[in-house]
């Protein structure tokens, strides 16, 4: 059998926040390997063709032909310290977007690409509040610096921008955020449109998303008002030709029931009901 031979494409790490996959490089599925370092850690498991370690220092690997045998093989591999690191956050780079037709192109690169266990695509429609798109899984064939691709229906979404960011989350279980990006879709032209006011997944938990259709630039005044006719938000705004959303986070500190959403644009007047529950 092949003896074991000790090989990574992350020679280096930092401190703090890096990672380096360690494997075997000709490993043998009937044998068996037991890792043990005598400076660094191991995160995880130590037993198996593989390892993943957080600090510099030296790794060794015992082969055994099968359980219960003597040692068959041995062999040592160091793992060097970053003079000038950069935390995974630097992991992502040049994450954009590209606007085709009725679907969004997003695309990043990974310089640590097995240092990350799965990204969260994630959409907003303020730039404030996100939600989960899809979640895609890192490609372990991939190299060290990979790139990645994914692309978003946005068929039927009535929103002048959409606002993109990654979350990563690394083999430790840790999570970083990117960089948002905005991107604009197809001008508002108002033809066939009114003035309009929708509740964004009404019930409301904790934060109201308020969506303000005008068909010209304006100004909006909104006021909410709890079950006894006592007014406990108001705000006054400047409002878009097109969609506009208004997000509330005052609301996670009432407490459930239903309240009356008055706004008024021009002279227009909406009233929308709106049930909060936790």
């Amino acid at each position: 059998a092949p003896r074991a031979t000790l090989a990574t494409q992350t020679p280096y790490v930092c401190d703090s926040g890096s990672i380096s996959r360690l494997y075997v490089s000709d490993s043998v599925s009937t044998s068996t390997y037991i890792w043990t370092t005598t400076n660094g850690n191991i995160v995880g498991g130590n037993t198996g063709p593989s390892i993943y370690v957080d600090t510099a220092g030296t790794y060794i690997v015992n082969q055994y032909l099968q359980a219960g045998c003597s040692l068959y093989a041995s062999d040592t591999i160091i793992v060097n310290r970053f003079n000038t690191c950069f935390l995974l956050a630097n992991n992502l780079v040049d994450f954009k977007g590209e606007l085709n037709s009725q679907t969004t192109r997003l695309s990043w690169s990974v310089l640590y690409n097995e240092a990350i266990k799965y990204f969260e695509v994630q959409r907003s429609f303020d730039g404030i509040s996100f939600t989960p798109v899809t979640t895609m899984a890192t490609q372990a064939d991939l190299a060290a610096t990979a790139i990645y691709n994914y692309d978003d229906n946005i068929a039927g979404i009535p929103f002048r921008y959409i606002y993109y960011r990654l979350k990563l989350i690394d083999i430790t279980g840790d999570d970083k955020y990117s960089m948002i990006i905005k991107i604009s879709v197809a001008p508002f032209d108002g033809a066939g449109f009114k003035n309009a006011v929708t509740i964004i997944s009404n019930p409301v938990k904790d934060v109201m998303q308020l969506l303000i259709t005008a068909v010209k630039d304006n100004k909006a005044q909104v006021n909410i008002y709890d079950q006894m006719g006592k007014i406990i938000y108001t705000k006054n705004i400047p409002v878009e030709k097109g969609n506009n959303v208004l997000t509330i986070k005052e609301m996670a500190n009432m407490p459930i029931g239903i309240y009356n959403t008055v706004v008024i644009i021009g002279n227009e007047l909406f009233t929308r009901k709106a049930l909060l529950k936790r």
